[in-house]
């Protein structure tokens, strides 16, 4: 029951903290306007990632009883941080070097607080890949870059709160499989209040664009919840998963801000410009529309996730999980680059991308 009163308390939270700021955001600047990339047609308030994070704190701290473990009190101190520092940008529109260290210090404030990265597979595997001095450095790049994986995937309507959602659903359900109960609890609630925003960001029947978008905040908080999760499930003293398998759930995310980081780099760009060279643009610049690229993003999400659970139920070591997952990686690239090199117009820099 305290886990329906939680699901439910994450919901209207959720929804009321949302709905309260589409009145209030033009007044403080969390707007974002059509301009350069944007493809939105409408200025559309930035307040999404404020409605979950708010519904996420209070949800926890409710199923909880007041009694907030390590590691919530620390996802919520450095997701705090990462929501002021997102809405300031949505506000400003801060420089990356800006950005960039506070998304450093959210990813210390989590190993502060208990949630490392310690081991790449289980400490009874052979070989042990323990990370050992390794392991702060190793937990920062890692949520650092899930952090930029999900604001890249975050560029059309319903798209990075979709996957960040079923994300959430498995590794919950993953957590159950384990009997993990209380991190179960947890990312079932988390799942919940993203599934309020997705009320607003959606294009449901009769509405045609998004009434808000996560914004700088909203994305930089849902990356840090995935990489939190994933931290969670596959650590800890009788943690039934092994970390290999965390890439190959939140795969597609990985996937495409890699290859776009490579790409740039190739081209002689910074791993932060902007452009259209993401896997949703090349469709939509091929004529899908806004619900069929969330569509087939989502299979194609969990696809992947299900093809590493597969591996993993058919005996695949933790090494053959990490380079199964490499292996993908190079397929997804040379057909990310194909499919823009088809039409050389099609992903140009300064295009346009929104919501």
């Amino acid at each position: 029951m305290d886990l329906v009163l939680a699901c439910g308390a994450a919901l209207l939270v959720c929804g009321c903290v949302t709905y309260l700021l589409l009145g209030w955001a033009d007044q403080v600047g969390l707007v974002d306007r059509p301009a350069g990339r944007k493809n939105h047609v409408h200025p559309t308030p930035v307040v999404g990632g404020i409605g979950v994070f708010v519904a996420l704190c209070v949800s926890w701290i409710w199923l909880q009883g007041g009694e907030v473990s390590s590691a919530v009190l620390g996802f919520c101190i450095a997701g705090g941080l990462l929501v002021l520092v997102g809405s300031i940008d949505d506000v400003r529109d801060l420089s990356w070097r800006l950005r960039f260290p506070a998304q450093i210090v959210a990813a210390l404030i989590l190993c502060a607080f208990g949630t490392q990265l310690t081991q790449l597979a289980p400490l009874d595997a052979r070989p042990s890949l323990e990370l050992g001095l390794l392991s702060i450095p190793f937990t920062v790049f890692a949520v650092v870059g899930l952090i930029n994986a999900v604001n890249m995937v975050d560029g059309i309507d319903g798209l990075a709160g979709s996957i960040v959602a079923a994300t959430l659903l498995l590794m919950a359900g993953l957590a159950a499989l384990g009997g993990n109960w209380g991190l179960f609890s947890l990312l079932l609630v988390a799942a919940t209040s993203v599934l309020a925003f997705l009320g607003f960001n959606l294009r449901l029947p009769g509405r045609s664009t998004a009434l808000t978008f996560l914004g700088n905040s909203g994305s930089a908080l849902l990356g840090l919840l995935i990489a939190w999760s994933a931290i969670e499930l596959t650590h800890g003293d009788h943690a039934p998963w092994t970390p290999a398998l965390a890439p190959w759930l939140v795969a597609l995310p990985i996937l495409d801000c890699l290859t776009l980081i490579g790409r740039r780099l190739a081209g002689g760009r910074s791993p932060f410009s902007a452009d259209r060279m993401h896997f949703h643009h090349l469709l939509l610049d091929r004529g899908w529309s806004v619900n069929q690229v969330v569509l087939v993003g989502l299979a194609v999400h969990l696809a992947l996730a299900g093809f590493g659970l597969l591996l993993l139920a058919l005996g695949v070591s933790d090494l053959g999980l990490i380079v199964g997952f490499l292996l993908v990686l190079a397929v997804y690239s040379v057909s990310l680059v194909r499919g823009f090199d088809v039409d050389s117009g099609v992903a140009t820099v300064e295009s346009g991308s929104g919501g």
